[in-house]
């Protein structure tokens, strides 16, 4: 083991030294390739056009200036590209600004006013020609350090803050007087001071990216003015695979989510935040702290690997539990194969795309933001007390005894009616004392359960970030911690993080940087004792039950045989038996980008993601006295030691350039990535203390371990074309090899096109102000998902710690070594075919906007188990190709926003609906079944159905008195009767048939957002409709199959005297299997949530900046509750978001699935979502 981390390290190091190793050949190759290309003369240029004012803020980029002047003046103006940016900034103005009839005017050395050509002859009255006529020369003009302010004669002076829509302030806005020469641009901290003639002066307040606006000055001295962002601007650029792409010129289905959006809720896992945010995309939280939820793109395309892919600044990762959702700056879904294909054998499953902050080329400022409050279960559920178990108790034994009595065999001894009720209700025992300290006794104990387990528990995060940067170089960053303590005891999870990027210059055509972030997490894991969750445990055991006894070694009560009921004490479990998952987490990459030539750049990109993740359970000794059910003599260990390493190497040329009208953009990639996973458990008993956490001395020893490697090859290519930024056409195409196949089928190849047509640029709907965009778009191409089979399914592997008896007379067993099961060398990957057509519409400059997508995804090739008869000699299924599924579906996304004073709120909803049908499973007949529980499976799979439906019985009401049915001999007064749905004439597993899913008709979030001078709000609603639970829950609640405490629902029980009830006579044994799988444990799951309320105030800086001497720029303060209201139909669980229950005891392999998609929607005890609210404070320096 110490000689496998030595390696890591040499890795790392290695792929680091060939970054800084490439750089000096990088830039020799560069200046050569320059050389030639100013060789090629002039003539090889071909002539773009460019907004003059996108034009401008690249040179105020390039050359750190800033630029006055009216907007007016540059409406409608383009200039020629590509701009020599080598020279003066002097002489590069002139260059572009002559020939459209302007001119500039130098005000100092980082300031130019932009004005056209006649007013520097005449001072006209038209825009800007005030301007040229009255500024003075350069060389009578003072520098000013930030302020930069002048104007002609005046009589007012007029200052203030400008900020931006959260109330941050601006640097560089530009503030210039209507028809005058009057103007300045914002200082470091959004400051403004100019002089005006008279109160009729108009304020025009303008800057990249933001809302022109014009204020009439007045009787006003002090004028602050929030910027709003214009909405036309809004999400110009997205990211996409290898790049980033013009929002106009997008062809697929792709949707964005803010920082802002991601960072509103106290949540780990960024899954989490994106709940109810994007349409097509569902997630269902798993409830515990640290819990990975279940994320899927337009429904489940396979019974296998369902998670989509996550790509973290260009590499594709997983264990997004260790990413920090505050480091995001955004977020993008890749939903169809225009968008996602490129990513070829990862993408069927959808791909999302995370891009952390980074830094900027302003003054180095300090965020740091704290916040702290309580979570705490939003349900609790109404149990029986200690009065009335013990009636209940009576009544479930002695059913019990009057039914063997009736179908006793003659010569069977007489059964004693009552014998069967517990001895300690039966004969006094509940008068005894609960320990020997204590004169309390069982009939005066009334334990709360759900008391006892859950508690008020504290949440915080801090987070401080560090940014700022030049021309040149630019950095961020930032540490975080987060620490939520589980509603429930023994729950918990604690996460610290660190983050560093940086990008530099070297050089007009060399940039180089890197990003390097590292995270240690701790989860204190939910115990599944005795195979059920906690929630069983609490609502099982008995209110009599005291939780602690001194008497007993550990500390604890525990059932006893006098009891006739053992559940666990769900208190000792949570506080003895400990599982801490452990998990260090690296993930750092270097890029060096040379742009060979104006429209070709080269890319090198390497990069290592590395994580250590230890699981220690701990499980000590303990006993429950003379009858105790659960005992344990020795204290077990189990250490699980797992190391995941992951490295990338990608080359990229990256092609962009305008031809006229005629837009080309094209990437070409050659990549590759390795894996490797190793993990070594070892377990034992310890029986001399528990105290001792830690493999010592252990006996029953044993040790296990296995390690495998795999590698993925690929090449990539993408062209994207328009035409005036009206006809867009697209296509990309990806070749993948992969190790996980055998060499004939290893390679993929993944294509895909799409086409796009912006009827609103077209010249039949320039003069309708009612549209602002219309945009036709559809798509088609092949995804895969290369995950879903083991590392060497292609091959037959030898399995170790098998036990082989060769004298079947004797004890004794050989360990050995054995084959399990068949190879199958023809194993290759699952496929999806994916069609999209979509319309993109904006109204009334797009203050309404409109997405609506169809969708159709069909996967072939699905990877299944193939049972084989145990006569060959193996006993694990081999795997192959049959299976197909689709999942189809509509999706609508509707935005509106209002900009315009004081208040100003956007409003934004989405709907998802998805239709899953499996279409083959190979062979005619077969099914998968899943979900055992008590000899039935509650869910099954098969042609015809969605995925993982729940299978059972149909009930048909409780038999009367004097009722009876041949199909169910054992039925008695008060049973349920079950319905012959065949009508074969017979009650077996025939007559079940889909009795519900867990997938919803719909899913939907809306989101409201406002602002109000320095106040702030958001309200997040978020829910799904039409989905079932099969809830174990309520089985525990009123199955009364055997003795443990109950709900109060069996209070309603059938008797001879209450025969007017749906729930059954109370019998222990259910001789008529009541509780069978049926319809009778389906419930509505659909729920309406307030998912997040925020409401925040920004404190205005003219408050605080004269006392802190304007170093403190921000100032806010907020409250946040999460899960404030739940509204649902759902009763007999604690919660109606149901996860999967396998996340219990999730393993920490990165790359493994964390859930089960066939059990997903079963509430065995789903931990349940916490109400919380958070207070916090967001400061800025």
């Amino acid at each position: 083991m110490h000689n496998y981390y030595k390696g890591d390290r040499k890795l790392r190091w290695c792929v680091m030294g060939m970054l800084l190793y490439l750089i000096p050949g990088l830039t020799l190759a560069q200046e050569k390739v320059y050389a030639h290309a100013q060789q090629l003369g002039q003539h090889a240029k071909e002539t773009s056009y460019k907004p003059l004012l996108e034009v401008l803020n690249e040179i105020k980029e390039h050359y750190s200036v800033s630029f006055l002047y009216e907007p007016v003046t540059l409406e409608d103006r383009k200039v020629k590209t590509p701009v020599n940016y080598r020279g003066k900034v002097e002489n590069t103005l002139s260059k572009i600004l002559e020939p459209e009839g302007l001119t500039f005017k130098r005000i100092n050395s980082k300031t130019y006013s932009i004005l056209p050509q006649s007013t520097t002859k005449s001072a006209k009255n038209e825009p800007g020609a005030a301007l040229g006529a009255m500024i003075a020369e350069p060389s009578s003009i003072k520098e000013a350090d930030e302020i930069i302010t002048y104007s002609a004669p005046v009589d007012i002076v007029v200052s203030g803050v400008l900020t931006d829509e959260t109330d941050n302030p601006l640097p560089g806005v530009n503030v210039l007087v209507k028809g005058t020469t009057i103007g300045t641009t914002s200082d470091g901290q959004g400051r403004y001071s100019l002089s005006v003639p008279d109160e009729n002066a108009v304020l025009i307040v303008s800057f990249i990216g933001y809302m022109t606006q014009e204020i009439p000055v007045g009787t006003q001295t002090t004028i602050n003015i929030k910027l709003q962002p214009d909405v036309q601007q809004l999400g110009e650029v997205v990211v996409v695979g290898y790049g980033t792409q013009k929002k106009t010129s997008v062809t697929g289905a792709i949707s964005s989510v803010s920082s802002k959006e991601l960072s509103a809720q106290p949540v780990v896992n960024v899954g989490q935040a994106l709940q109810g945010r994007v349409a097509g995309v569902t997630v269902v939280n798993n409830g515990a702290p640290g819990a990975a939820p279940i994320v899927r793109i337009r429904g489940v395309g396979t019974v296998n690997n369902a998670n989509p892919l996550y790509v973290i600044d260009g590499f594709p990762t997983g264990d997004l539990n260790s990413i920090n959702p505050k480091d995001i700056e955004s977020l993008e879904v890749l939903k169809d194969a225009s968008a996602a294909a490129i990513y070829g054998s990862r993408a069927a499953n959808g791909v999302i795309l995370i891009t952390t902050k980074k830094g900027s080329n302003k003054k180095l400022s300090v965020n740091l933001e704290s916040s702290y409050g309580f979570e705490e279960p939003w349900r609790k559920l109404d149990l029986l007390n200690t009065e009335q178990y013990i009636d209940y108790a009576t009544d479930l034994m002695t059913n019990a005894d009057i039914y063997k009595q009736e179908t006793k065999a003659p010569t069977d001894p007489d059964v004693v009616i009552g014998s069967s009720i517990p001895e300690r209700i039966r004969s006094g025992g509940l008068d005894q004392p609960i320990n020997s300290e204590t004169s309390q006794t069982f009939r005066q104990t009334n334990t709360d359960w759900q008391n006892e387990m859950f508690r008020t528990a504290p949440i915080q995060q801090h987070k401080a970030e560090l940014m700022g940067g030049t021309e040149k170089s630019r950095m961020f960053a930032s540490v975080g911690y987060f620490d939520q303590e589980g509603i429930m005891k023994g729950t918990g999870y604690k996460r610290g993080d660190a983050r560093f990027n940086s990008d530099h210059n070297i050089s007009e055509r060399i940039t180089f940087g890197q990003n390097f972030y590292v995270a240690y997490d701790e989860r204190l894991v939910e115990q599944n004792a005795g195979g059920r969750t906690q929630l069983q445990h609490i609502i099982r055991s008995s209110p009599y039950f005291p939780v602690r006894n001194p008497d007993n070694y550990g500390g604890f009560f525990g059932a006893q045989s006098v009891d006739g009921s053992d559940p666990e004490n769900p208190v000792r479990v949570a506080e003895m038996d400990q599982q801490n998952q452990q998990r260090l987490k690296f993930l750092g990459n270097g890029y060096v980008d040379v742009k060979l030539f104006d429209f070709l750049t080269y890319r090198f990109q390497g990069g290592v993601d590395y994580v250590d993740y230890t699981q220690r359970t701990h499980t000590p000794a303990y006993s429950t006295g003379n009858g105790g059910y659960s005992n344990r003599s020795a204290a077990g260990v189990n250490i699980n030691q797992q190391n995941f390493v992951s490295t990338i190497l990608t080359n990229q040329l990256t092609f962009n350039k305008n031809f006229g009208k005629h837009n080309v953009n094209a990437t070409a990639v050659a990549e590759q990535q390795t894996f490797t996973f190793s993990q070594t458990t070892g377990l034992g008993n310890n029986t001399q203390s528990n105290d001792i956490q830690e493999p010592v001395a252990l006996a029953n020893q044993a040790f296990n371990g296995n390690k495998d490697e795999s590698a993925l090859i690929s090449y990539v290519a993408r062209v994207n074309y328009d035409y005036a930024d009206k006809y867009f056409i697209g296509a990309s195409i990806r070749r993948d090899g992969s190790s996980r196949f055998i060499a004939d089928k290893r390679w993929g190849t993944f294509p895909a096109v799409s086409a796009g047509w912006r009827l609103s640029e077209e010249s039949f709907l320039q003069g309708v102000d009612l549209i602002s965009e219309l945009k036709l778009r559809a798509s088609y191409g092949l995804a895969g998902n290369f995950l879903t089979p083991g590392v060497y399914d292609y091959i037959s592997t030898i399995s170790g710690n098998q036990i082989y008896e060769f004298n079947r007379g004797s004890t004794t067993s050989s360990a050995g070594y054995t084959i399990r099961a068949l190879a199958n060398p023809e194993i290759k990957w699952e496929t999806s075919r994916m069609t999209n057509i979509g319309i993109d519409v904006g109204f009334l400059a797009n203050k309404f906007t409109l997405t609506a997508e169809y969708f159709n995804t069909r996967t072939t090739d699905m990877i299944l188990p193939r049972p084989v008869p145990l006569s060959y000699g193996y006993d694990t299924p081999p795997t192959a190709n049959v299976g197909e599924v689709e999942n189809k579906g509509f999706e609508l996304q509707l935005g509106f926003n209002k900009i315009e004073g004081d208040f100003n709120f956007n409003i934004s909803g989405n709907l998802s609906v998805v239709r899953n049908e499996i279409i083959s499973l190979g062979d005619e007949g077969t099914t998968i079944s899943s979900g055992d529980w008590y000899g039935d499976n509650l869910t099954q799979t098969k042609v015809g159905q969605p995925i993982g439906f729940f299978n059972g019985y149909v009930t048909d009401g409780l038999f009367q008195e004097g009722e009876s049915s041949p199909l169910q001999p054992e039925a008695r007064p008060g049973d349920i009767r079950f319905k012959d749905v065949n009508g074969d004439g017979a009650l077996n597993n025939s007559d079940k048939q889909n009795i519900g899913h867990f997938l919803p008709d719909f899913s939907y979030g809306i989101n409201f957002s406002g602002t109000w001078k320095g106040f702030d709000a958001t309200l997040f609603l978020q829910g799904v409709s039409g989905n079932e639970i099969y809830s174990v829950l309520k089985y525990e609640l009123e199955g009364m199959s055997r003795l443990f405490n109950s709900g109060t629902a069996v209070l309603n029980r059938w008797t001879p005297e209450n025969t007017n009830t749906d729930v059954p006579r109370a019998v222990s044994g259910d001789p008529n299997r009541n509780g069978r799988a049926s319809d009778r444990f389906i419930e509505d799951g659909s729920y309406f949530r307030v998912k997040n309320l925020t409401i925040g105030y920004t404190v205005p800086s003219s408050i605080f900046s004269a006392i802190t001497n304007s170093t403190l720029t921000k100032l806010r303060i907020y409250m946040t509750s999460q899960n404030l209201l739940t509204l649902t139909n759902y009763e007999s669980g604690y919660d109606p978001e149901i996860g999967n229950r396998n996340d219990i005891s999730v393993s920490g392999d990165p790359k493994a699935p964390l859930t089960t998609t066939l059990t997903q929607g079963i509430d065995y005890g789903q931990f349940p979502q916490s109400r919380s609210i958070v207070f916090g404070v967001q400061i800025g320096f």
